[in-house]
């Protein structure tokens, strides 16, 4: 579950994942490609150091990135790099040549129709550290941060209606100045086909979290529901008790209600109630979170999206956090392979979890941005291998995780 605090990343990954989207080609046919990419961003931020008083501030941001794909019909690998040179107007502490890195890395292996296994990987750096909190949207002091990411899936259909899922994730996360903390996911779901617009589930889902001075674990079985009311339209529930890791039991809900389509009005709906680990926190948080968004094709080559959030986080140490964002989003490709994409987004944040001293503390947050993408153009190839089914013959090394 992702936030709209991520769209910094977004819209070049967009670019270069529209540039590398496969075409209907043989499924014998190989294909190997690199899309360049450099973002040039002119941001305004009254509140760049993220605390209660603010202090304006204009950037210069430029980003360079590069994505590569890697298809056959057995192996699909996807990747992303990038990283952001920033210049401050009025911080010249601010100016940093490596002020983010952004790395995204997925393969999926699909050795039969059955069966397909997946593995994905990103990797994130950043002296903003509330660019990360992607799940809780909390608003940190402006420090260093990274976090790792790898996680491996399973897929497969055990009978013509009936599919069991199986994924693990592991996440390390770390603040400057605080302990890093480890969260490991495991994932398993039995899906069964009810009718060709409604699929039902049960599953099972552990979390463990690690860090410097304790190891606490939450358990929780899920029962599950999917309807689609329309090719483009999919609602989803699941829930069920959870034994937490900071004791106790309470409820693991998930709730979504999508419409997705090309040319389309799309919108999306979510509720999530989980446990997670956040930035600057020691042990897992409890986050309640809504999130809203609605994507719209204006015209042609314009479109504008508008996303809202709400999150309310608590802590072990008893601190509270609500968050609210929303952001507005333009987006315009006016001639060739150039995105003009204009941006302006407000966070406003009640209370500290670090701390129940600090309840009625505020932060509020204003970020207007305007981003110029160039994508030159994809460098690649296809070939065909000398026999078309060679290819299907050769187990994938890669199946084995």
């Amino acid at each position: 579950m992702r936030t709209g605090i991520g769209m910094r990343f977004v819209l070049m990954g967009a670019v270069a994942s529209a540039q590398l989207a496969l075409p209907q080609v043989a499924r014998s046919q190989t294909r190997v490609m690199f899309v360049p990419s450099v973002t040039v961003s002119s941001v305004f931020d009254d509140n760049p150091f993220a605390t209660t008083t603010g202090s304006a501030d204009q950037l210069t941001l430029l980003t360079p990135g590069i994505a590569g794909l890697f298809a056959t019909p057995v192996v699909n690998i996807n990747g992303l790099y990038s990283f952001e040179m920033q210049r401050s107007v009025d911080h010249p502490a601010l100016n940093n040549l490596d002020a983010r890195r952004h790395g995204m890395l997925t393969a999926a292996f699909r050795q039969n129709s059955k069966s397909t296994i997946t593995v994905d990987g990103n990797y994130d750096r950043t002296d903003t550290a509330g660019d990360l909190n992607f799940v809780t949207g909390l608003l940190l002091e402006r420090r260093r941060a990274q976090r790792w990411q790898v996680g491996p899936s399973m897929v497969y259909q055990v009978a013509p209606r009936t599919i069991i899922s199986a994924g693990y994730t592991w996440t390390n996360e770390g603040i400057e100045g605080t302990p890093a903390e480890d969260e490991h996911v495991v994932r398993a779901d039995v899906t069964r086909q009810l009718s060709p617009r409604s699929a039902a589930s049960v599953g099972y889902l552990e979390r463990r979290f690690v860090n410097e001075i304790d190891t606490r674990t939450s358990y929780a079985p899920l029962v599950g529901w999917t309807y689609r009311a329309t090719p483009f339209t999919r609602l989803t529930l699941q829930a069920g008790p959870r034994l937490s890791a900071r004791g106790g039991i309470a409820p693991e809900i998930v709730a979504a209600f999508a419409r997705k389509g090309t040319h389309l009005v799309g919108f999306g709906l979510d509720y999530w109630r989980g446990e997670s680990i956040t930035l600057g926190v020691i042990g897992p948080v409890e986050v309640n979170s809504a999130t809203a968004q609605v994507t719209s094709p204006v015209i042609k080559n314009f479109a504008l999206g508008l996303y809202g959030g709400f999150f309310n986080i608590d802590t072990i140490s008893q601190g509270k956090a609500r968050v609210y964002h929303g952001e507005i989003l333009a987006v315009r490709s006016p001639i060739g392979p150039f995105v003009v994409a204009l941006s302006y987004g407000a966070d406003f944040q009640r209370g500290d979890v670090r701390t129940s001293l600090l309840s009625d503390e505020t932060v509020v947050r204003h970020i207007l941005r305007l981003r110029l993408i160039a994508t030159p153009p994809r460098l690649g190839r296809s070939f065909q291998p000398e026999d078309p089914l060679e290819l299907l013959r050769k187990p994938s090394h890669g199946a084995n995780r």
